[in-house]
């Protein structure tokens, strides 16, 4: 059995599946992705669309922030298995991402999806961060919705 600490927790994360310093690297990682994913970003990505510059500058962070996905995929694994899923999307997102930037600019249907796919980055993110798994539902689970508690 697992020693307890005074408050009657487990005195480590590895118990439920976690390590505590892994997943608190995750989280704070995560934080920081999300910060410069949604504000620098998309700051740079308004500059590029007004004509002023910028593209490297965008695209370098992009190219960092997608190697900072495969380190947010890895620490889930080590330690904080409930955003691994999240983690996982992001880190396929970012390629994808990659993709549609350095192809953007010659196929145009490809640009447009580049913000869209922008969005969606932002969500895992988010998800990963909080350390929530990917959900298609509200979150309420029980699958009813008024019909089923009218009954």
């Amino acid at each position: 059995m697992a020693s307890r600490s005074s408050a009657g927790r487990p005195r480590s994360g590895r118990a439920s599946g976690e390590n505590p310093g892994a997943a608190n690297a995750h989280r704070g990682l995560a934080l920081i992705f999300l910060a410069v994913a949604g504000l620098v970003q998309f700051f740079l990505a308004g500059l590029i669309a007004f004509g002023h510059g910028a593209r490297n500058v965008h695209a370098s962070i992009g190219d960092a922030l997608t190697a900072a996905s495969l380190l947010l995929l890895i620490l889930a694994f080590i330690g904080r298995r409930s955003a691994l899923q999240a983690s996982a999307a992001l880190l396929v997102l970012m390629i994808v991402q990659n993709v549609l930037g350095r192809t953007g600019t010659s196929t145009a249907v490809l640009g447009a999806l580049h913000p869209v796919n922008a969005l969606l980055i932002l969500g895992a993110a988010m998800l990963a961060a909080a350390g929530r798994p990917l959900s298609a539902g509200h979150g309420r689970g029980g699958g009813g919705g008024a019909s089923a508690r009218g009954r």
